[in-house]
């Protein structure tokens, strides 16, 4: 199934450079996130002390901000979707065409035979693309919060019950530490 695509040279250029604009794609999109993130804390410190941190005219500039976060990602999630959608297509094409003259060749009769083998491949292509980039994104979104999480872990103190002592920058994991 994945050499039909990935191992083919009609299919190669689709398969791989797909791949590699699909994981570029996840990876800008995570990164507009971790702006967003970042940005919700500035705009919520704003809306809780507005005399203190600006007034007004901040709550404007961080709207601009916001724009010029929000509308690329919205952008680029629709485009990814787009792409991801046409990718599975694509790789259903290529297994169709691998399947159907071996399907044809036998001497079995099922009816609707090939709407079944197109049903399958398009199916175990959406599948495995909708998985793929969804552990892609999973994995960046982890990594790149990691650090923003243990950077605001710093200077806090949570006991835990089974360990008599302290331990500091535990949020992002929790691994017990010998006294």
């Amino acid at each position: 199934m994945f050499r039909s695509f990935f191992l083919s040279r009609r299919w190669a250029l689709w398969a791989w450079g797909g791949l590699l604009v699909l994981v570029a794609m996840v990876f800008i999109t995570v990164q507009q996130t971790v702006k967003l993130n970042s940005w919700y804390g500035e705009f919520y410190d704003l809306l809780q002390k507005p005399e203190q941190a600006g007034g007004v005219e901040k709550f404007w500039g961080f709207m601009l901000q916001f724009a010029w976060i929000a509308f690329p990602y919205m952008l680029l999630r629709s485009l990814e979707t787009y792409l991801a959608s046409h990718y599975a297509f694509r790789w259903r094409q290529a297994l169709t065409e691998v399947y159907l003259p071996r399907w044809q060749r036998t001497d079995a009769t099922v009816e609707g035979a090939s709407q079944r083998i197109q049903e399958d491949c398009i199916r175990f292509a959406r599948q495995t693309e909708n998985l793929g980039l969804g552990l892609v994104r999973a994995v960046l979104t982890l990594v790149s919060f990691i650090p923003i999480l243990w950077l605001l872990s710093k200077g806090m103190a949570i006991t835990d019950k089974h360990f008599n002592h302290m331990r500091p920058s535990i949020a992002p994991w929790k691994s017990p530490q010998p006294t």
